[in-house]
């Protein structure tokens, strides 16, 4: 899992974060990332934004489930998935 190097925030002081895009492949390297963005969502009162891209002959309904199964205890999250042309 990916940690924050100690002290990351407090040298941004004025920083304002609404939102952090987190795109998602469906691999574990991709899904390490939401604990890191949750964490800074957290700092700086901002949401979650989960993205994934899959093709349009995959399985959308799987990576909806997927989406829906990754939670975040006090961080608003959205979650979207779209079908469409190439994913990378």
């Amino acid at each position: 899992m990916a940690v924050p190097r100690p002290g990351y925030a407090r040298r941004m002081p004025h920083a304002e974060v609404r939102a952090l895009l987190v795109p998602l492949d469906g691999s574990d390297f991709s899904a390490a990332a939401v604990p890191v963005a949750a964490d800074l969502a957290r700092r700086f009162g901002g949401r979650v934004d989960l993205l994934s891209v899959v093709d349009p002959d995959g399985d959308r309904e799987a990576r909806e489930r997927e989406l829906a199964a990754l939670t975040v205890p006090g961080v608003e999250l959205t979650r979207t998935v779209v079908a469409a042309g190439d994913p990378a």
